[in-house]
């Protein structure tokens, strides 16, 4: 049976791989570890925090992305 795919990922992927860590996002939005700790305490880039790690959905980045792209 063919798996579905949501913006590249399986459907059947486990959740850890729909999330990403501060590192791959600052690697994302091409800007550097401490602006998206910034952006994070500054309540501008949602977050979950699962013990010490604050990870990040793909749809979270894309909606600030927009969003900053829309206030430009």
């Amino acid at each position: 049976m063919p798996r579905k795919k949501i913006e590249g990922i399986s459907s059947s992927a486990p959740v850890a791989h729909l999330l990403v860590d501060i590192p791959t996002a600052a690697r994302l939005l091409s800007t550097t570890v401490w602006q998206i700790r910034e952006l994070c305490w500054a309540k501008k880039l949602p977050y979950i925090k699962l013990g010490r790690k604050w990870l990040f959905t793909p749809a979270s980045l894309e909606a600030f992305v927009r969003k900053q792209a829309g206030a430009a």
